[in-house]
């Protein structure tokens, strides 16, 4: 379809700009289809990949001072991907230390916009049985890991994967610490 292809064309070219703007090659754009986590979202159904451009553009709507623009942008990302609130709020912790200005519509608008849309739901799937009356957006941090792990143990070569993987994960994240990179402190 074309969102599968225009999807990932638009991210590289956001990316692309972006290095630009940090002054580095817009090759480098390239390297963002290589993001494991992005591979494993075509398996998944693919809202993080569509997720993941929304945050790549609001980020680089940041950059050009666009601030509300880029709250829409990071807004989109969170109503396509939830988990996309986490990384609106590391590039806002990234700019609040280093004494950059004030974007605390970067997060208060996703937020927003999520409550918005889960109220919605609730009220036109409250009628349905098995539909309405809860929230499942959000829950403890790393049960989803946690659910996860289960069925790793099920196959050892899944497990021997998936373990490989969060242990470099855990490794980077020092890296990304001490990179001062938003595109690192949004994926932390």
């Amino acid at each position: 379809t074309s969102t599968s292809s225009s999807v990932p064309c638009t991210r590289l070219l956001v990316a692309a700009r972006l290095a630009i703007r940090w002054g580095a090659s817009p090759w480098l754009g390239l390297a963002v289809p290589l993001n494991i986590g992005l591979i494993f979202e075509l398996d998944i159904g693919g809202a993080g990949i569509v997720a993941y451009t929304f945050a790549l553009a609001g980020l680089l709507a940041l950059v050009a001072t666009r601030v509300w623009l880029a709250s829409l942008l990071f807004a989109a990302a969170a109503l396509s991907r939830e988990v996309m609130v986490g990384f609106a709020l590391g590039v806002f912790i990234l700019f609040w230390l280093e004494g950059r200005r004030s974007i605390w519509r970067i997060i208060v608008l996703p937020v927003v916009g999520m409550a918005v849309w889960n109220v919605y739901l609730r009220f036109r799937l409250d009628d349905i049985p098995g539909a309405g009356g809860t929230s499942e957006n959000f829950s403890a941090p790393f049960i989803g890991l946690v659910e996860a792990f289960e069925s790793w143990l099920q196959n050892p070569s899944e497990l021997l994967l998936n373990s490989i993987l969060v242990v470099a994960v855990i490794a980077l994240v020092p890296l990304a610490l001490r990179s001062r990179s938003p595109i690192a402190w949004g994926a932390l």
